[in-house]
């Protein structure tokens, strides 16, 4: 009798077939772990990546800038620094050998060293206040202002007018109000600093370009000038620090490092030099490099990056409001009406733009959309740690106790064994 052998062949195809789709889903799982774990890895790290952003971000935040329109009970005027132009007596520069320019260093060969110290000189060559300010006041009082003289290179002598009160009341009535007299037959006018109170009028162009403004006065005009404010309060940031003290003038310290750069390369002082222990010019050997320093440092910026800006700025702008002949002033007479027409002024703000709860919201944000961790899932996370440490600590001190309760019956069963060898 003969046995069918088709089911076998069946069976051994049906075999064939299920350890296909075995290795099939074998192979499908392994690639699915695969999968997971580069996308694993791709989100810890993106999220590593954005957490570092995140905590440099808090190490060095951004800053922001906020813009405000106020308004004061009071208003602070400005200092105004008055300066003659020319500046310098064309008679006395005759008399000593000089030309109209003093800047030109070839006119200084033949200037005499012998007679004049440059002291006496600059002292005599120049105008005093009498010979250049009739009048000058602040809400209609001498006594409101103070007057500094300060002596300069190319300016000559400089006299600069600070308030001494904060004034309620805005107008020309309330403002500066000064009376200029010149004398010089051509080409007279005058050369009107505004600036903080805490600067002095600087020379040099690259400096004095940021914190003061110019005004030209001609011989025979009235002007009627107005001004606004604006305020900035910077924040002291790490990448760009910042001085906090209000009575700090950057521009003053910007000057003091020129003249330190000017001592070291000279071996004499000169009378606009100020604070000097170095001894006078007295030839034009040593005059000669004095000059050509300053003048060189008048066209650069060396010592900016040495003196740190303040964080609290106030910058006053200047508009003419009327400006023409005034047939009524004396002759080489000039007047002008420095003034508030607001009590309004620009406060410009800065301000951190990231901090710690930030932080935590985009750290969240970060960890809960690439991983999916949640607070609730950390909670579980270090409730499961919690648990292996404490099944780990059990773990390690029953296998001490074992290990000690071992160590003990050894040592109870030594004697006997002692015992039984000698029996």
């Amino acid at each position: 009798m003969k046995l069918s052998t088709a089911p076998k062949f069946g069976l051994a195809a049906d075999s064939e077939e299920k350890q296909c789709w075995i290795i099939a889903c074998a192979t499908t799982s392994w690639l699915k772990q695969i999968l997971k774990l580069i996308v694993l890895v791709a989100c810890m790290t993106a999220v590593v990546f954005q957490l570092s952003e995140c905590i440099l971000k808090l190490h060095y935040p951004p800053v922001s800038t906020r813009t405000e329109l106020k308004i004061n009970t009071t208003v602070n005027y400005p200092a105004l620094t008055i300066c003659r132009n020319p500046a310098y007596k064309d008679a006395v520069l005759r008399k000593y050998n000089l030309g109209p320019s003093i800047r030109l260093t070839s006119e200084w060969a033949k200037f005499p060293y012998d007679k004049i110290s440059l002291s006496e000189f600059w002292k005599e060559a120049t105008y005093t206040m009498v010979e250049g300010i009739n009048q000058y006041g602040m809400a209609g009082s001498i006594n409101h202002t103070n007057l500094e003289e300060t002596m300069n290179f190319l300016s000559g002598r400089c006299f600069t007018i600070k308030p001494e009160i904060a004034t309620r009341q805005i107008g020309s009535d309330a403002g500066y109000s000064v009376l200029l007299r010149h004398t010089r037959p051509t080409s007279p006018a005058w050369n009107l600093y505004v600036h903080q109170v805490t600067d002095d009028m600087i020379e040099n162009t690259m400096q004095s370009s940021a914190v003061q403004e110019l005004i030209i006065l001609p011989v025979g005009e009235m002007a009627h000038v107005k001004m606004t404010v604006h305020q900035l309060e910077r924040v002291n940031h790490p990448k760009s620090p910042c001085n906090p003290d209000r009575k700090y003038s950057s521009a003053n310290c910007e000057e003091r490092c020129r003249w330190r750069e000017i001592e070291a390369k000279s071996a004499c002082s000169v009378p606009w030099m100020p604070g000097s222990d170095l001894p006078e010019c007295n030839n034009y050997t040593s005059l000669l490099p004095v000059i050509v320093e300053y003048l060189k440092f008048n066209t650069s910026n060396e010592c900016s990056a040495q003196c740190p800006k303040p964080c609290h700025i106030t910058q006053f702008n200047t508009f003419i409001v009327n400006r023409a002949r005034d047939a009524t002033l004396p002759s080489g007479h000039s007047q002008i009406y420095l003034f508030h027409t607001s009590k309004m002024f620009t406060w410009v703000r800065e301000h951190w733009d990231y901090d710690l709860s930030r932080f935590v919201a985009d750290a969240g944000g970060s960890l809960g959309f690439l991983l999916g961790v949640s607070v609730l899932s950390l909670l579980s996370m270090l409730g499961k740690a919690l648990q292996i440490f404490t099944c780990c600590a059990r773990t390690k001190g029953a296998d001490a106790a074992s290990n000690n309760t071992s160590r003990s019956s050894s040592i109870n069963s030594f004697p006997n064994v002692i015992k039984k060898e000698k029996f």
